[in-house]
């Protein structure tokens, strides 16, 4: 029998949510942050405080907790602030 690309693709994408997930739905995954929402596939290049330049980031779906919109993740409290309240440097 002949494995078909959707198939094959659905497997992959599964064990990989699977690993990064601990086995568990995405929907039961937690954020520490309440300022933050977990996203089973968000992008491997978020803008944060310290680096807001993300356009050369590759198109990869990784899951994890993402700030909420009108956020940005600093990297220093390791929380979702907003712009303004962004440490100076």
């Amino acid at each position: 029998m002949k494995a078909t690309f959707a198939g094959t693709l659905f497997c992959c994408v599964f064990l990989l949510t699977s690993t990064f997930t601990g086995g568990q739905a995405a929907e039961d995954e937690q954020c520490s942050d309440p300022k933050a929402v977990y996203r089973s596939c968000g992008t491997a290049c978020r803008a944060t405080c310290q680096n807001r330049q993300t356009a050369n980031c590759a198109a990869v779906c990784v899951p994890g907790c993402f700030c909420k919109p009108n956020y940005i993740y600093d990297e220093e409290s390791k929380k979702c602030v907003t712009i303004r309240n962004c440490p100076r440097h």
